[in-house]
């Protein structure tokens, strides 16, 4: 598999790795269960090139079977704040690749001055929960809803080697298990 930051070329991945999600997957990943028409509309407003978004290709390299989104930056009173959307093709799942997106996403967040990066899913996606927890994050559940945040502070010396790991990973795709 190899990781890899995403552009608006990608868009057609993008696409049919979300169609291949099924219906359960659609509910969990936003909320509803969403038709293929939404998805379209969805994907087609993104813009990858500014837009956050890094993909998991399998070993084919035309195959995106994991994908995440750090959408919607906007300043507060808290700084750049993000928010992270990450789905993972159920045949993929238990490989780590959720694990390899949340760390990319990491980096990106501290190299570009995000001062929190924000999560929602269901209450019952116990998987991004964990996923939430194992990175620091910290979940509240309110109602239907688990809603994960982390304050991404640091030292001048972790921004230093955050933005050469961000530039790094820009350059180069990550292999594994291929």
């Amino acid at each position: 598999y190899f990781l890899s930051t995403l552009s608006n070329l990608d868009k057609p991945a993008v696409l049919a790795h979300l169609m291949r999600l099924n219906t359960k997957d659609r509910y969990m990943r936003f909320f509803a269960a969403v038709s293929d028409y939404v998805l379209e509309k969805y994907v087609e407003k993104m813009d990858l090139n500014n837009d956050a978004s890094f993909g998991i290709y399998d070993c084919d390299g035309v195959t995106l079977i994991a994908f995440a989104h750090v959408g919607a930056e906007e300043r507060t009173e808290k700084g750049k704040v993000a928010e992270l959307g990450i789905s993972v093709e159920l045949q993929k799942r238990g490989l780590g690749l959720a694990k390899k997106l949340m760390s990319r996403t990491l980096v990106y967040c501290r190299a570009n001055n995000i001062g929190t990066l924000y999560m929602s899913c269901l209450r019952e996606n116990k998987a991004m929960q964990h996923l939430a927890k194992e990175n620091g994050l910290s979940v509240v559940l309110e109602h239907d809803e688990a809603i994960a945040e982390l304050a991404l502070d640091g030292t001048v010396a972790e921004k230093l080697s955050s933005i050469a790991k961000d530039l790094a990973f820009n350059q180069i795709s990550i292999f594994d298990k291929c």
